[in-house]
């Protein structure tokens, strides 16, 4: 694990990682906890047309991940980029590295799965926030 500024009590993908939330739950500064299990934490935010998904790990960059954890982080990153895709109703997502998604001093990698730019029209409005991840935290557990 690395070190940052940060501890690991205060970061945010931490405090949510293996927590097998029952719905989704407000994660401050706009954003919802869609779906946290041993694996993934996945997050919405009323800023960004995409969905954050982080390992459960601790880590700053993949490379620390051994191969087991890095095999189901992304598998279920993956997993997550398909169920982003039928909720958005898009034809495909981008996956991209965001390391300012939150507060940058907690060093916990993250990925965005950004819908295809066609479909950001579909993308949740802050109001629809909850239901959005609603709808995507069902369709993980599936």
């Amino acid at each position: 694990m690395s070190s940052s500024a940060l501890t690991l009590e205060d970061c945010p993908f931490c405090a949510l990682a293996g927590a097998r939330l029952a719905r989704p739950t407000p994660a401050g500064n706009d954003a919802v906890a869609a779906y946290a299990d041993d694996k993934i934490v996945v997050l919405l935010q009323g800023d960004s047309p995409g969905v954050l998904v982080a390992p459960a790990t601790h880590v700053d960059v993949l490379a620390e991940l051994t191969d087991r954890p890095l095999a189901g982080f992304l598998a279920a990153l993956r997993r997550v980029a398909v169920d982003v895709q039928a909720i958005f109703g898009c034809s495909g997502t981008t996956i991209a590295p965001r390391k300012d998604a939150l507060p940058s001093a907690h060093g916990h990698i993250s990925f965005e799965v950004i819908p295809t730019p066609q479909s950001y029209a579909n993308a949740p409005a802050s109001a629809d926030l909850m239901l959005r991840a609603e709808q995507l935290a069902e369709l993980i557990r599936d």
